[in-house]
């Protein structure tokens, strides 16, 4: 006559439950650490371009040094 409407419908008990929220919450930490892994690697990334941008931009200056120089000593 009586039921009990505090057990889950499907049968599952709160130890399952909480498995199921443990292990969410493991893989929402790994997800986390990835994603800052992530926007680690992309500010690495960032400051590489700068660095290769300023390094290309310095051999063509010294490029056009040059051929100014070449130029001048050709006249």
């Amino acid at each position: 006559m009586f039921q009990d409407r505090t057990a889950p419908a499907d049968g599952s008990t709160l130890k399952d439950v909480l498995f199921i929220v443990d292990r969410i919450a493991q893989y929402h930490e790994k997800a986390a650490k990835a994603l800052r892994g992530m926007i680690r690697a992309q500010k690495d990334a960032e400051l590489a371009y700068t660095r290769l941008r300023e390094a290309g931009s310095a051999v063509g200056q010294l490029f056009r040094s040059f051929a100014s120089g070449a130029n001048r000593a050709s006249t």
